[in-house]
């Protein structure tokens, strides 16, 4: 029990949240990394698991009901795995990288699939839809393009 005790304090003490870690995020950053971002990865993958269940019919109907669900399985399975890569900042990051441009590949194929059954049938709500995954659509990217900026190797000029 002791063991365990101190198996789970050394597991937080690598996370984002301790206050050791704390210290090696960027001040403008550390409400996104503490709290935006685990959250935002957490609900995608909520997201992916309740499409599971219920079916989203703009992807089922431009390739098929199994596509979706798989659509559905991997949305959740990136978005958890991108959660665990921010939990562990320093030390998980090409995970977190690798999941969110999966992430992007998605939700860029969802925003294709909506716009493609919009066309097909054309249905006004679909539209608003669109909408509301092009303005969460650059978040992701800018995560992407940030992250490749941290992995930079930083050259000293002397």
């Amino acid at each position: 029990m002791r063991t365990m005790k101190t198996n789970l304090r050394g597991l937080f003490q690598k996370t984002v949240w301790s206050h050791y870690n704390t210290a090696q995020i960027p001040a403008r950053y550390h409400l996104l990394y503490t709290v935006i971002l685990p959250l935002k990865y957490l609900l995608i993958g909520a997201y992916g698991l309740f499409s599971i269940n219920v079916t989203i019919s703009s992807i089922d109907r431009v390739f098929g009901p199994i596509y979706g669900d798989m659509w559905s399985v991997t949305l959740m399975v990136s978005g958890w795995t991108a959660m665990v890569g921010i939990m562990f900042y320093k030390r998980l990051i090409w995970l977190e990288v690798l999941s969110v441009v999966l992430l992007v590949t998605l939700m860029t194929l969802y925003t294709g699939c909506i716009f493609f059954a919009a066309i097909l049938h054309v249905e006004t709500f679909r539209y608003l839809s669109l909408l509301l995954v092009l303005v969460f659509l650059p978040m992701p990217c800018w995560r992407v393009l940030d992250m490749i900026r941290e992995l930079r190797p930083v050259r000293n000029v002397s």
